[in-house]
């Protein structure tokens, strides 16, 4: 489904929900815009949908979350939420200035406590790999290193010294 009418029906369903009408948006919107986002005719600025969200009760991220799981058949919130925080802690990591810290002490400060601690959802993994030292990337056990491969479908399987060898097709999200 098109994220605009996704964000129709979420729209629509949030407001009937709260028990409001199109009159009740009156003071923020006329009826007819609200009328036209509703049947997804035309799509709001981020102002618009903080003072809809603001007028139906709920926040703005309520009705954003709601439009883009009616968009993703199939996406529960759960997975919405984790690939969101994963990304959120990605964007506002501090990357750490060359000779800092040992892999063990980076390994714990990026939350690595073993190897399965590693991501398995494939775009969840390039992010954990782009911000991952190398140095805590080539401890990989060959075997951990091996299923990371499957995941991403890499055919060049991984040596014995682990996942160095197929860094290379791990690229960040959007690259």
């Amino acid at each position: 489904m098109e994220i605009r009418h996704a964000f129709a029906q979420a729209l629509r369903k949030a407001r009937k929900a709260n028990g409001l009408t199109q009159e009740d948006f009156a003071e923020v919107s006329s009826r007819t815009y609200l009328s036209t986002l509703e049947r997804g005719r035309q799509s709001p600025t981020l102002d618009k949908v903080h003072v809809l969200a603001q007028t139906i009760g709920i926040h703005m991220l309520s009705l954003l979350t709601l439009s883009y799981l009616y968009s993703k058949n199939g996406l529960t919130i759960d997975s919405l939420f984790e690939q969101i925080k994963l990304e959120i802690e990605f964007i506002n990591q501090e990357q750490p200035s060359s000779g800092q810290a040992g892999a063990a002490e980076s390994a714990v400060g990026i939350g690595l406590q073993t190897t399965s601690s590693i991501p398995t959802h494939p775009r969840h993994l390039l992010i954990w790999k782009a911000r991952t030292p190398d140095s805590v990337i080539s401890e990989i056990p060959a075997s951990s290193a091996s299923a990371i491969s499957l995941l991403l479908n890499v055919a060049t399987p991984p040596t014995e010294h682990g996942i160095s060898n197929i860094s290379s097709t791990l690229q960040a999200p959007g690259a």
